[in-house]
C-alpha cells in the first residue's frame, strides 16, 4: 500500500488535522510510532510543522487547537488582534509534540503557554526569525485559553538569551523540492523514502512516569533519543490522539503514515521499550 495522509500541500495558509475520538488505555504505559514527511516548500524557507498530540480520553476530541505556530495543539492570541480573543487550544490537552521546522512552537509568542508559571526561554516575542527552527518541543496539559506550557525542547540553551540552536542529530525537513506530476505510486514512494522521519513517543506508567521521543532520520543509525522528560501527572486513564499541521506565508507539504499505538503492562527496567499488552 502506497498511500499517505496529506495534512497540507505547498500553498499559503493551509491547515489540516486528523483526530481519533476514541479512548485508548494509557494508565499502564503507551508507545506511539508514526512516519512523517515535511518537504516541497515553494517559499525560501519551509513552515510551519507537524504536531502529534494526546488528549484526556474523558474529553471529546472533535476540533484541533490553534494553527500557525501553535501547530493545532496550543492556544493562540493572533498577532495584531484588536479584540483580544484567543483561539483556544485543543480540548483536554495532555501532551503535544511539535515537529517544528519553522520554530514558533518552541516560543511563547502569541501567548502560547498562557498562565504558565514557567515559560519558554525564548519569551513572548513573536515575529521573524522564529526562535527555534528544526526543534522538537513538548508542551503539556491545557484547556481552552490556558496551559499548554513548554516542557522540553531539543536545544542546549536554557537561558533567555538566544539563539537557541537545535540539538537534533538530523533535519526534520527533507530536500525533495517537487514531486513529478507523472510519478507512479511506486516512484513517489521511492522519492519520499529518504525524506522519511520515523517518530516514536513513549510514556511510561506511574509512579514517576517519563516521556521520551526517539527519531529515525533515515541515516542508517536507527532510532536516537532526542527528548526525555517527566511526563505530566496525573497520566489520564485513557487518551485520544491527533495530528495537525499548517502553513502560513511560508509553505510545505506535510504527510504522515503508518501510525502504530501500543498500550502496555510494564516497562522492563532500563530497556526503554514497552512490553505489549497480552490478553
Amino acid at each position: 500500500m502506497h498511500g499517505f495522509l496529506q495534512l497540507t500541500d505547498a500553498h499559503v495558509e493551509e491547515t489540516g488535522a486528523a483526530l481519533f475520538d476514541s479512548p485508548i488505555p494509557a494508565g499502564e504505559g503507551l508507545e506511539v510510532t508514526f512516519e512523517q514527511w515535511q518537504y516541497g516548500n515553494t517559499t525560501p524557507a519551509p513552515a510551519d510543522g507537524i504536531s502529534f498530540f494526546l488528549t484526556d480520553g474523558a474529553a471529546r476530541l472533535t476540533t484541533p487547537g490553534a494553527f500557525g505556530g501553535s501547530l493545532g495543539y496550543a492556544q493562540k492570541l493572533p498577532d495584531g488582534s484588536t479584540d483580544g480573543r484567543f483561539v483556544p487550544g485543543v480540548s483536554g490537552g495532555y501532551l503535544g509534540i511539535g515537529l517544528d521546522v519553522l520554530g514558533d512552537y518552541f516560543g511563547d509568542g502569541e501567548r502560547r503557554g498562557n498562565g504558565c508559571e514557567r515559560g519558554s526561554p525564548a519569551g513572548r516575542v513573536f515575529g521573524p526569525p522564529a526562535p527555534g527552527p528544526n526543534i522538537v518541543s513538548a508542551r503539556g496539559p491545557g484547556n481552552g485559553n490556558d496551559g499548554y506550557c513548554l516542557l522540553a525542547a531539543t536545544t542546549g540553551n536554557a537561558t533567555t538569551k538566544g539563539p537557541w540552536p537545535s540539538t537534533l542529530p538530523g533535519r526534520l525537513h527533507g530536500d525533495l523540492k517537487k514531486m513529478p506530476s507523472d510519478a507512479t505510486p511506486e516512484r513517489a514512494e521511492q522519492l519520499l523514502e529518504p525524506m522519511k522521519r520515523t517518530v516514536r513517543l513513549m510514556v511510561t506508567p506511574p509512579p514517576e512516569p517519563m516521556a521520551t521521543v526517539d527519531i529515525d532520520f533515515q541515516d542508517g543509525r536507527g532510532f536516537r533519543q532526542v527528548l526525555r522528560f517527566p511526563a505530566p501527572e496525573p497520566v489520564p486513564d485513557t487518551v485520544k490522539l491527533g495530528f495537525a499541521a499548517s502553513t502560513g506565508t511560508l509553505t510545505d507539504v506535510q504527510l504522515v503514515r503508518h501510525l502504530t499505538v501500543r498500550a502496555g503492562r510494564s516497562f522492563p527496567p532500563g530497556s526503554g521499550r514497552l512490553r505489549p499488552r497480552t490478553n
